[in-house]
């Protein structure tokens, strides 16, 4: 009787210790699943602040690429109205000049016609 008694006991406390070990094992291995899924999370939230940097940076070079675009585009405008500005006011110079020219020889014209009557 107490043979078996002890027998049973020591089914009992192998019985526990498989149970606590099976219960050791499952905690270990949510813990594992935890620290994967951490790890998971975390890279991807390091792959979406790399990403929207990335956006971010390419929205900065674009926006940069249009603001020369435009400054560019204000710049050839402004020479192009210089020029032909420098253009108008060489017209207007030859012109002047030309009006002069037939004005002296219309005056000159006029002088020797009435020295000539």
């Amino acid at each position: 009787e107490a043979e078996l008694q002890r027998l049973e006991e020591e089914r009992r406390r192998a019985d526990e210790r498989e149970r606590l070990a099976m219960l050791e094992r499952d905690a270990a291995e949510k813990k594992r699943l935890q620290e994967l899924k951490d790890r998971a999370a975390k890279e991807e939230e390091e792959r979406k602040t790399r990403e929207e940097e990335e956006r971010r940076k390419a929205a900065e070079e674009a926006a940069e690429l249009e603001r020369q675009r435009l400054e560019d585009e204000a710049k050839q405008k402004e020479d192009e109205e210089k020029r032909e500005e420098e253009e108008r006011r060489k017209r207007e110079e030859e012109e002047q000049r030309n009006k002069a020219a037939r004005e002296l020889e219309d005056s000159k014209r006029a002088e020797e016609q009435a020295l000539r009557e």
